[in-house]
């Protein structure tokens, strides 16, 4: 008999092992993981103040150039100070092992990794090559089909007495929602 209670309590708790144990722990799924492409008609809201600006102005106000000399040379800012490793009709793929790939048709692909810090709240892209280490985000949203970023910064000009509060917002659209 004593046998028996034993090999049933064996069993139990063997049982009960099984049982505690669920995936309900296991991390949710990254809703970065996946294709995103960034088209030609990327949105980019670009604001000095809190109040949206053309990159004339933008170029005009804070670098004083002339407005034949904005466009480009705020462009080029942009892509080099902000967006990093985002560029214009690419195609970048966030995998599960937070590394990225950057795909842009006639151009050399790049590739990173990314963080999502904060709750899920900031971004930061960081790949080799680029001007700056890393690139960092405000994650407005990531629901389908749109990922959409913020990054917000202050530019000071050696010299200058002002301060030049700016925001740019991107969105990028995700493959197959």
């Amino acid at each position: 008999m004593k046998k028996l209670y034993s090999t049933l309590l064996i069993i139990s708790v063997l049982a009960l092992g099984f049982t505690a144990c669920n995936d309900d722990d296991a991390p949710a799924a990254n809703p970065l993981v996946g294709s995103w492409n960034v088209t030609n008609n990327m949105t980019i809201t670009l604001s000095l103040n809190g109040e949206p600006v053309s990159y004339t102005v933008f170029g005009n106000t804070v670098f004083g150039l002339s407005e034949e000399e904005s466009e480009a040379y705020v462009t080029e800012w942009l892509q080099n100070q902000v967006l990093g490793p985002i560029q214009a009709n690419a195609r970048i793929e966030f995998r599960a092992d937070n590394q990225f790939v950057v795909g842009t048709p006639g151009m050399q692909s790049s590739q990173g990794t990314f963080q999502v810090m904060n709750d899920g709240a900031v971004l930061r892209l960081t790949a080799s090559g680029l001007p700056l280490s890393s690139y960092e985000f405000d994650v407005l949203s990531t629901a389908c089909p749109a990922l959409k970023l913020r990054h917000s910064a202050t530019i000071e000009i050696l010299g200058a007495p002002q301060q030049y509060p700016y925001t740019v917002e991107l969105e990028l659209a995700k493959s197959g929602c």
